[in-house]
């Protein structure tokens, strides 16, 4: 009987080992696809509450900028202007077609084919941050994005409400694509030119082009268009007044880059590349005609005086101005004390 009965034979040890492979890889898929639910699930909770928050903010104050007030003397002739930012409105097509190619091909060269944010940008910024050891020559935010930024101040929210760099960044991405729904590509980029900070005092193109070149944004060559984009980067450390190298270096990375994106030819980059810095010009109308909290300037002017103003009476005189009270006088105390050094005499009729 027993020698009879059939005998099977063990499994070989080849066959054993791919049955534990099997199992392996599907115990993994498996795993990987709970992973996947849960990362989604939690994304998408992550994001309803951060496009909710984009969704508080007002839309139709995205345009909303500083107006200079402007003084008067008795014959109704201005004589200063008092402003926090440096800015003057200009429309779309009142800026050189080179400052918007500029703009986009170093900012955002998918500009007018995404949404409002760029995830091939992100990946792009990424991988080139990696490739040149933490220096990436174009940045992860799109133009909407930077404008979101900008114009709801979204850095000092983020610290107000205990948020990290990652949860702004949600925020700018849902509310670049509220923007992007509302308003029109060209709108942005006008929005965008009028905000954007070129530093040396400077906010908005046609303050920087009347800045550096003493010409208005609609006169901007190709190089000088190339030169204030890349201000963006680093407005005060590339600045072509203070740091003329630095800038014609970052000048000619967005000439290339407009080569790149088919906006010059290279016969234009190459006769661009090789010639040196422009001529920066300082603006001779608004030099000394102004105001600032941060930067007070002194009017022009070929009168004598006839009396010396206390610091005190200066501000209530401005503040009369503004129809406002002394206190909320953007020109604090600090400034009030410098007065005396740098406002020596001020012409009352």
């Amino acid at each position: 009987m027993q020698a009879n009965k059939r005998r099977h034979p063990k499994a070989k040890p080849r066959k054993r080992f791919w049955s534990f492979i099997r199992k392996l890889v599907l115990w993994c898929l498996v795993m990987a696809a709970i992973g996947a639910a849960v990362g989604y699930f939690g994304f998408m909770m992550a994001w309803k509450r951060y496009d909710n928050w984009a969704a508080e903010f007002d839309l139709e104050r995205i345009n909303d900028l500083e107006k200079p007030s402007i003084i008067y003397d008795r014959n109704g002739e201005e004589i200063g202007r008092i402003y926090v930012e440096n800015r003057s409105y200009v429309t779309l097509d009142k800026i050189s077609p080179a400052m918007i190619n500029a703009l986009i091909a170093q900012e955002d060269s998918r500009f007018r084919e995404h949404p409002g944010y760029d995830f091939l940008g992100i990946l792009r910024a990424g991988r080139e941050y990696i490739h040149n050891s933490g220096d990436a020559n174009q940045g992860a935010s799109s133009i909407t994005q930077q404008l979101a930024r900008n114009a709801y101040d979204l850095k000092n929210r983020a610290k107000a409400r205990n948020e990290g760099s990652f949860g702004r960044k949600f925020v700018e991405i849902a509310l670049a694509r509220r923007i992007t729904e509302r308003y029109s590509k060209d709108q942005v980029l006008e929005f965008y030119l009028n905000r954007v900070y070129f530093g040396s005092g400077f906010y908005g193109i046609r303050a920087a082009s009347l800045g550096y070149f003493g010409k208005e944004p609609a006169d901007l060559t190709t190089r000088e268009a190339a030169s204030i984009a890349a201000l963006i980067k680093n407005p005060n450390g590339l600045s072509p007044l203070n740091n003329p190298a630095s800038n014609l270096k970052w000048r000619n990375h967005v000439l290339n880059r407009m080569a790149k994106e088919k906006y010059i030819t290279p016969e234009i980059l190459a006769s661009h590349s090789r010639k040196s810095s422009d001529r920066h010009i300082l603006p001779r109308k608004t030099s000394n005609r102004s105001f600032s909290p941060t930067n007070i300037r002194l009017l022009p002017d070929t009168r004598k005086c006839r009396r010396t103003v206390h610091p005190t009476v200066f501000i209530r005189t401005f503040a009369s101005a503004l129809g406002t009270s002394p206190d909320k006088m953007p020109i604090n105390l600090p400034c009030t004390r410098l007065f005396p050094h740098l406002c020596k005499r001020i012409l009352l009729r």
